[in-house]
């Protein structure tokens, strides 16, 4: 089966001073982790790939080492900040390169809300646009299969196990998704 590259879209600025301890920070993306978990659950292999702070092109290296170009099913990419707009950019160029067909949906709960129009003007290759949060919707999305499967609570857990280089992130509990100031 085809695995399902979740991809937490990286940032090439940082919003505060860039010095190296800023870019040393890891945000885990938990809110992408809760959809990889949903799709790990209903039988869909997932991994999550965290951009952070390096260039699109070595994120891209990254997921082109665990199979991307091997693997068909659509590249899920979350924008969890304004300041990823130009990451993503780059990142889809990337995959669309090498795989001009391949089908590229990008979310992203504080960032996309309700500007889709904005969003199409903003990140151009994008094939689908989801605003708001996707847990009830993303295995259609995924899939096109209308049925509701099992979907992740997030009282069951997030699972770590697909989340490249997982060691390096801090568990946590989740309350609340993205930037709630909006940025």
């Amino acid at each position: 089966m085809n695995t399902v590259f979740c991809i937490s879209a990286g940032q090439l600025v940082t919003k505060k001073a860039d010095h190296i301890i800023h870019r040393k920070n890891r945000y885990l993306n938990y809110g992408l982790l809760s959809l990889a978990t949903t799709l790990k659950n209903n039988g869909y292999p997932a991994i999550q790939i965290q951009g952070n702070f390096d260039l699109p092109s070595v994120t891209f290296k990254t997921a082109i080492n665990e199979g991307l170009l091997i693997s068909s099913s659509p590249v899920l990419i979350s924008i969890p900040s304004f300041y990823a707009i130009s990451w993503v950019n780059e990142f889809i160029q990337l995959v669309k390169s090498q795989q001009p067909q391949r089908k590229v949906i990008i979310g992203g709960r504080w960032v996309i809300d309700d500007e889709v129009q904005l969003m199409k003007k903003l990140v151009p290759l994008a094939d689908v646009i989801f605003p708001g949060v996707a847990d009830n919707e993303i295995l259609k999305l995924v899939t096109n299969n209308p049925l509701k499967l099992y979907s992740h609570s997030p009282t069951a857990g997030l699972d770590y196990s697909i989340l490249h280089h997982r060691h390096i992130y801090q568990p946590s509990l989740e309350v609340s998704r993205g930037c709630g100031m909006g940025v």
